[in-house]
């Protein structure tokens, strides 16, 4: 995120939290703080999770808000990604797997009654 989009992203949350005001002595060195901690975090992210914040916290979110909720959508995108690569290989499987031999049923169920009788 550029520091472009931060100033956009701070427009954000005073339209969502009007107590939020950047002092303007300080708004200079809150958008760079802001810009070091957020920078890898994409602009339409940022958004996405201002909006979840938005719906849900009577404050305004901090910079600590944002990177724990990156972890989460990190985290999520990951046991996606996992379980989307299990499903792809349960089918593979599927697709390869073929039926036992013929009488293989017979043969093991007669093995089982077998030991069923010497015990």
């Amino acid at each position: 995120m550029t520091q472009a989009e931060i100033v956009r992203l701070f427009r954000q949350i005073v339209l969502a939290y009007p107590t939020f005001r950047l002092p303007e002595d300080m708004a200079r060195e809150q958008i760079e703080l802001w810009h070091r901690h957020l920078k890898e975090m994409p602009f339409e992210t940022a958004l996405r999770i201002l909006d979840e914040h938005v719906a849900t916290e009577r404050y305004p979110p901090t910079i600590a808000d944002f990177r724990s909720r990156i972890e989460d959508l990190e985290s999520a995108r990951r046991q996606k990604e996992e379980a989307e690569s299990y499903f792809s290989r349960l089918e593979e499987w599927k697709r390869r797997a073929a039926p036992p031999p013929a009488g293989a049923r017979e043969r093991i169920m007669s093995m089982l009654q077998a030991r069923g009788e010497d015990s």
